[in-house]
């Protein structure tokens, strides 16, 4: 794993603050400078000149597809988090894992949260049970106590993909929050995100973008051929129609937890 100079990034974001920039509104990366909300984080054209004079080597991203996916993204994060929450990332195995550790990094300045990168794997977290306790012997991971908060990249289309093939494989709708426990609490940020915002920005500004449906996990099971079919044949006649198939899944799952 890369090490970050954190002296640097102390010097490029004292430098963004004295020319006026709103460091809460960006994302901080070693090479590169993602611009969260153009009109709160104050980052015009003569203050990126100003910056570039400075640090020229570093790129500026400015992006309104990024800028759409940050803004979606906050309206989850703003109820999920509180100040200084320690939030683990988990390694990142994907394009959308890496864009998820840019979208949270401006949020330790938002909220003073702490962001903990590991290399435990969602797929590591997915053997655990509802007590945090290992149900696989070949996992072998800890995490810190002090952490309350893990980080998970799930989309829109892949929490839709996901019920409807528990529906097509008779096992219902699931539960979204089936792991959280009073220790830790998951959260999802692109839970309200489609895959094609992701994908345009990815393919336009990541030259290392790799399609990741084109390698997607056990395809070959019944149920998620037919929920993507379905998916496929839902996105021809009603456009909006996986926000609202969100909306009735999470209302649903909220009454059987209180009959529960």
């Amino acid at each position: 794993m890369k090490i970050e100079d954190p002296y640097k990034k102390k010097e490029v974001l004292k430098l963004l603050k004295i020319i006026g920039i709103d460091t809460r509104f960006i994302s901080y990366t070693e090479n590169t400078i993602y611009i969260n909300d153009q009109r709160f984080s104050k980052f015009s054209k003569k203050r990126q000149e100003t910056f570039n004079k400075y640090y020229p080597e570093m790129n500026i991203i400015s992006s309104g597809t990024f800028q759409k996916i940050c803004i979606r993204a906050s309206k989850v994060l703003s109820e999920q988090l509180s100040p200084k929450d320690k939030i683990l990332l988990l390694k990142p195995e994907n394009d959308i894992d890496e864009l998820l550790k840019i979208v949270l990094e401006p949020y330790s300045r938002k909220y003073g949260v702490q962001l903990i990168e590991s290399n435990i794997k969602a797929s590591d977290i997915d053997k655990i049970d509802m007590d945090f306790n290992i149900i696989d012997s070949n996992i072998d991971f800890a995490i810190d106590k002090d952490i309350n908060i893990i980080a998970r990249s799930l989309t829109l289309d892949e929490k839709v993909e996901d019920v409807l093939s528990n529906i097509f494989s008779g096992n219902g709708i699931g539960d979204i929050n089936k792991k959280e426990n009073k220790e830790f609490k998951f959260i999802y940020p692109f839970i309200n995100i489609s895959n094609n915002w992701i994908d345009s920005f990815n393919k336009q500004f990541n030259e290392n973008y790799i399609d990741k449906n084109k390698d997607k996990k056990n395809k070959n099971e019944t149920s998620i051929i037919i929920a993507d079919s379905f998916m496929e044949f839902l996105d021809n006649i009603i456009p909006q129609y996986k926000e609202n198939f969100l909306k009735s899944t999470i209302f649903i799952e909220n009454n059987l937890n209180k009959k529960n």
